[in-house]
């Protein structure tokens, strides 16, 4: 559980208790080859990668494969919508 902080420079924010789980959740929109993927696989490990671009990770696993990252790609065809 967070530990409650009284101090105004940060707001409501509060200091964590850092036997806790963390868990960061991000996802990234733009232009194609800006590096987005990069930074994303830049993270702390284990890295779970949720894909909806066919070619999300090319070429980017190797240059991360001392890392742990699942990545699992998601399919979808617009004409059947």
């Amino acid at each position: 559980m967070a530990k409650s902080t009284k101090s105004s420079e940060w707001g409501r924010y509060e200091l964590p208790d850092y036997d806790d789980v963390h868990r960061l959740v991000w996802s990234s929109y733009g232009a194609e080859g800006t590096g987005k993927s990069h930074f994303g696989l830049t993270a702390p490990e284990p890295i779970a990668v949720q894909l909806f671009d066919p070619r999300g990770l090319e070429g980017l696993l190797k240059q991360f494969k001392d890392k742990e990252i699942r990545p699992i790609e998601y399919r979808f065809s617009p004409s059947r919508y």
